[in-house]
């Protein structure tokens, strides 16, 4: 069978959504030791919202198994921005919405970050933000060392950070 075709029976969960995260780290770091340093951003940045979106599903409850829908990703964006008043004016690969949407369930259902947390999460999502976007691959670029390094630096905090997340 085709990889796209196995690819459609898989459904998306916050178990598969991290251990994706974690192959897609290891994998933009290979892309950039490799000096495909464009590639690697890329998938930090589908990395980072793996991650959040995985830890935004865990906040509501959701088992690690459960099948997690682009639908209920929809919804999660109208309830970021109809009941939480977030901005999100971008679609469901906008990092700093799923950043916010996390940050304010978690303030509106009592477990807020502590402010020194909230603040380092909202530094490292923005940092990436600056440099990542899923049309990075219709792009030819090559981005600097200095840009490269932000990334990753924000990347690794956050892999490391998810279990608090």
């Amino acid at each position: 069978m085709p990889l796209a075709q196995r690819i459609q029976g898989r459904a998306h969960s916050i178990q598969n959504l991290r251990l994706s995260a974690l192959a897609r780290f290891r994998e933009g770091r290979l892309l950039v030791i490799n000096d495909r340093r464009l590639a690697g951003i890329y998938l930090w940045g589908y990395c980072v919202e793996m991650l959040l979106k995985a830890a935004y599903f865990r906040l509501k409850g959701w088992s690690p198994i459960q099948t997690i829908t682009v639908d209920d990703m929809r919804q999660a964006k109208q309830h970021a921005t109809q009941l939480l008043k977030c901005a999100w004016p971008g679609n469901l690969h906008y990092l700093p919405g799923w950043k916010d949407l996390l940050t304010e369930e978690r303030q509106r259902v009592g477990t807020p970050f502590a402010r020194s947390f909230s603040r380092s999460l909202n530094a490292q999502v923005s940092r990436l933000a600056l440099h990542w976007s899923e049309t990075l691959r219709y792009h030819d670029l090559r981005p600097f060392r200095g840009e490269v390094r932000v990334c990753e630096q924000a990347t690794t905090w956050l892999v490391g950070q998810f279990r608090f997340l």
